[in-house]
């Protein structure tokens, strides 16, 4: 009885959602006729085998999180690290590195886009200050891979870093001073 209103939900919000996609992913739909044809797993045949693009999308989701995860991680812990101790503006050091996390993704891609830009973008107008011609890097698919990932790194670094602030802190200070001691 108690297990009834959880059960319900599971139901209606993953249960439901998940067989539906599944027909669905079994069938042809028009959309101008509203009619569904049944056409079995052929969906999948022609996405695994006959369409080019899925593998160039998995490539590149493969070498995004390849590329996303480890440096985020690696930052996260390293900012963690540095902010975890009580120092004069540290308050105002863990706002900066959390703020982009709660801006706004639209206000947040088209301050990138700015500064992305082809010759006009202001990276590349600061890397011709010191004779360095800067790429393309929104045009140039390798430079454009890693501005994506450099461009989410720091948007989502700072939540990382809260989290790794906060198991830090719950790590008891004798613990940290038997260490030190070994």
């Amino acid at each position: 009885l108690f297990v009834s209103p959880t059960f319900i939900g599971f139901l209606i919000f993953f249960l439901g959602p998940l067989c539906a996609v599944v027909y669905y992913s079994m069938t042809e739909w028009n959309l101008l006729s509203q009619q569904a044809t049944f056409v079995g797993l052929a969906n999948f045949q022609n996405a695994l085998l006959e369409n080019p693009d899925f593998w160039l999308v998995v490539r590149n989701s493969v070498i995004f999180a390849i590329g996303l995860v480890p440096l985020n991680m690696a930052l996260a812990l390293a900012l963690a690290l540095a902010l975890s101790r009580p120092f004069f503006g540290v308050v105002f050091f863990r706002t900066v590195f959390f703020a982009p996390v709660i801006t706004s993704a639209i206000a947040w891609a088209i301050v990138w886009k700015f500064l992305l830009q082809g010759e006009g973008g202001f990276i590349n107008q600061v890397l011709a200050l010191v004779g360095i011609t800067g790429p393309n890097w929104l045009r140039e698919p390798n430079w454009a891979m890693a501005a994506v990932i450099v461009t989410r790194v720091i948007k989502m670094v700072g939540l990382n870093m809260i989290l790794y602030i906060a198991a830090l802190q719950a790590i008891p200070r004798d613990y940290e001073e038997a260490a030190r001691l070994e």
